[in-house]
């Protein structure tokens, strides 16, 4: 959202994550004002993780008015500082307030609304072009290929990579066809996250999960660190594709942005995943190297009938 008054070098890092059944999310669901005369000693303000956003922009008397709809509150229009000093905030001035937030949330609600249907298009034009693939005379590494490249295209992300299981080793090797990206150093991050972490790829139970700052995530930097150092990604979502509570591969996509990935971006993939398949029996691997990763990857590709 946009801001007046605050430096460039604060905007960049206001943000707060709000994790499901946390404080944060109880006060969000209250759906009130919050008023204060000191930003950076309000309660309320710690409780949204904003206590060190407040005390960097030296904030005094602020407002947050929620805005609200669809029964939620989709977040806070701030207002902060009057130009006589600090003073509480009067009732015309919340009326006013509370006016100007009820307009922002409606343009936001039809702005996402428009966002969510193009997505829906984009997503049934590449499920498309991926079924059309599956019952043409395409290779399996080409179908991978292709598949993998659709992907960042529609996640707008900058690298992409396809790990499949190697039943012969029992671990996750990279499919070297299907990594896009620019430049050389992709390929050797993704190499060095094949090699040095071959033995935790293989690991049963793994979950899907985003990360928006990769750098300082410590549980995601363990398995992925090549990607920061090397590619110095921030934003990663990595999807594992099961079939049968087997694991069969691993989808990694990748972005140099902080907090590029949503939860929305992750849901939108499971809907495309589940409606992905095609039977073994149309595979057409292209050398004797890739036939073991025909069964383990039949489970995801698209279903024609």
């Amino acid at each position: 959202m946009p801001f007046r008054g605050l430096p460039v070098h604060i905007v960049e890092i206001y943000r707060a994550s709000i994790a499901p059944g946390s404080p944060a999310e109880s006060l969000l669901n209250r759906q009130q004002p919050i008023l204060t005369m000191d930003a950076s000693q309000d309660e309320s303000w710690r409780t949204l993780g904003l206590t060190d956003i407040a005390i960097a922009a030296s904030l005094r008397d602020s407002a947050l008015m929620p805005l609200r709809f669809g029964g939620k509150v989709a977040g806070y229009f701030q207002v902060s500082h009057h130009r006589r000093g600090p003073l509480p905030f009067s009732d015309s001035e919340l009326r006013l307030m509370n006016i100007v937030g009820n307009q922002a949330a409606a343009i936001i609600e039809n702005a996402l609304l428009i966002q969510q249907s193009l997505t829906r298009t984009q997503h049934f034009e590449v499920l498309s072009h991926l079924v059309s693939l599956s019952v043409s005379s395409n290779t399996l590494d080409e179908m991978l290929k292709v598949s993998i490249q659709e992907l960042v295209q529609l996640f707008q992300a900058d690298a992409g990579a396809l790990f499949l299981v190697d039943d012969t080793r029992s671990q996750l090797r990279l499919h070297r066809d299907s990594l896009t990206g620019t430049g050389s150093d992709v390929l050797k991050a993704f190499v060095e996250l094949e090699v040095a972490h071959a033995d935790d790829h293989a690991m049963a139970g793994r979950q899907p999960f985003i990360t928006g700052r990769l750098s300082l995530d410590s549980r995601a930097l363990v398995t992925y660190q090549p990607l920061a150092q090397v590619l110095h990604m921030e934003s990663l979502m990595v999807i594992p594709l099961s079939m049968r509570e087997k694991l069969n591969g691993e989808l990694i996509l990748g972005s140099g942005r902080t907090n590029f990935f949503n939860d929305y971006d992750l849901q939108s993939f499971r809907r495309l995943r589940d409606n992905y398949r095609l039977p073994s029996k149309t595979l057409k691997p292209a050398h004797k190297p890739t036939r073991h990763y025909a069964n383990n990857w039949s489970g995801w590709l698209p279903s024609h009938g």
